[in-house]
Order: structure tokens, then C-alpha cells, then sequence
């Protein structure tokens, strides 16, 4: 993160992660989904801290929701290692509020850096709205934890569907929506166990587009990136209506697993 000694003390938040033997895959790696679940809880405490968080919003029957996500992975930690995870807020841009989080080493070496973008839904209409609480997020836009942004990622251009996998209660978050750790697992699951010895994540960008709920059936779509090896679209989409609830980008490596 640039210019982390700039920022006040209370704008970064920090937290001592070790990683268990339930959080690391099959390859004894931190797993996305592990990953994921770390940074929607850091977030979630420190907007709260900040007095911004569930509980303020919901007292005026709002809530906040993950638009926007993309992270970036250098290294993984292994079972048993233990890394300091970082968030602050980087401010808003029209309906969006932004959040970036590093995830580094004993000393201090990045290992991940994630960016995100998140919402304030109405929680009757389930729309954006404006909000004061905007106005409470600090702002400091040079503080990006890496240089790439967040953006808009293209549609697919295959309909090629695996099969379809049924939203349970125990996918679902504390708004009667899945998780959205839930979508990123099903895209990784989507890919043969081969590919998952062979080679690493490095790279994921997501963009939620709608809610999935309690008994919907989501199919995940791929299609390969022209001109590219390690680089795939993933699109899922809602069977009862035909909605593209997701939008994915995923970019592989070989793996160093073994």
C-alpha cells in the first residue's frame, strides 16, 4: 500500500490471521473462498468501527452489498503460516464506496492485494441508494493497494453451461442472499481437479450484478479468453429467468504447489 504512514492510524485496520487446516485446499494453499471470508468479516468490523456498518445502516432499513471485486495473489500463505490481513476505505465515487486490503507477511511483504466496490441497497426495493453514511467514508484515492482499477467486465460470448447447482440455506447470508463467497467457490469449482494441481489462481475479478436467492438454480458459464492459455470468462446465470447474476475474470499460472 502506498502512503500507509500518511493515513491516520484509525483509517487502517488491522488484524493477525493463522491460517487452519480448514481454511487451506486440497494443495495445503489459503483458499479463495478462506480469503474471501476474511475480507467480507474485516470489512464488516471496520465499517462498523467507523460507524458505517450493518448495524448503523439498518437502523435506517439499509445495507450495504459487494459490487465490484477484484484480487490480485503474489504468494499464498500455507496451513499454519501466519500473515497480517489490512483494510482501509478509499473513499466514493457516485453510488460507489471504496475498500482495499492487503494481506502481507511477518515482514511485511505483500502477498495479496484486493480492491473492492460496494453498495448501499434499500432493503425494500432492493435499489442503490444515496446515502449520508457516504459522506463518513474518509477518502484518500492515492491510497490504492495496487495500480490497477476496478471495471466493468465484457459479457460472454458462448452459451456453453455446466450443471446447474441449487441455492441451499446454508449458502445464504444474514440478507436471505448467497454469499458471495458461495459464487466465487462454484466458479472455481467449475474448473477440472487437473488444472487445480497444475496451476495457481493469480488473478480474480468479479462483478455481481443481482441477488440469488433460497431454492434458485444457478448455472456457471466459461468460455477461454481469445489468444490466451490462462485466462477465462465466467458468467452465472439464474435458470427461472435466464439472469446473469455474476460476471468473472480469472487468470491462472503454473502452479508451485509441489
Amino acid at each position: 500500500m502506498s502512503n500507509e504512514a500518511e493515513l491516520d492510524k484509525d483509517v487502517v485496520f488491522s488484524k493477525d490471521i493463522h491460517v487452519r487446516s480448514y481454511e487451506v485446499d486440497a494443495t495445503g494453499s489459503f483458499s479463495m473462498q478462506a480469503i474471501c471470508n476474511h475480507l467480507q468479516d474485516i470489512a464488516w468490523e471496520h465499517a462498523g468501527k467507523l460507524g458505517f456498518g450493518y448495524e448503523q445502516l439498518a437502523q435506517q432499513n439499509l445495507f450495504w452489498v459487494l459490487s465490484r471485486l477484484k484480487i490480485e495473489i503474489m504468494k499464498y500463505p500455507l496451513w499454519n503460516d501466519k500473515v497480517i490481513l489490512k483494510t482501509w476505505p478509499r473513499g466514493s465515487e457516485k453510488l460507489f464506496s471504496f475498500r482495499d486490503y492487503a494481506i502481507e507477511d511477518k515482514n511485511s511483504q505483500l502477498l495479496i492485494a484486493a480492491t473492492s466496490a460496494w453498495l448501499i441497497l434499500d432493503k425494500v426495493n432492493h435499489r442503490p441508494q444515496p446515502s449520508d453514511f457516504l459522506s463518513k467514508v474518509p477518502s484518500f484515492p492515492e491510497s490504492k493497494v495496487r495500480e490497477n482499477d476496478l471495471e466493468k467486465l465484457p459479457s460472454l460470448e458462448n452459451d456453453k453451461k455446466n450443471r446447474f447447482i441449487k441455492v441451499l440455506f446454508g449458502h445464504l447470508d444474514m440478507n436471505q442472499h448467497m454469499n458471495y463467497g458461495r459464487y466465487i467457490q462454484w466458479i472455481m469449482d467449475s474448473y477440472p481437479h487437473e488444472i487445480h494441481l497444475s496451476d495457481q489462481l493469480k488473478s480474480l475479478e468479479i462483478n455481481f450484478l443481482a441477488e440469488a436467492g433460497l431454492n434458485d438454480e444457478i448455472a456457471v458459464q466459461t468460455q477461454k479468453l481469445p489468444g490466451t492459455e490462462n485466462q477465462f470468462l465466467h458468467s452465472l446465470i439464474r435458470k427461472h429467468d435466464k439472469k446473469e447474476i455474476t460476471r468473472a475474470r480469472l487468470i491462472w499460472d503454473k502452479s508451485t504447489h509441489f
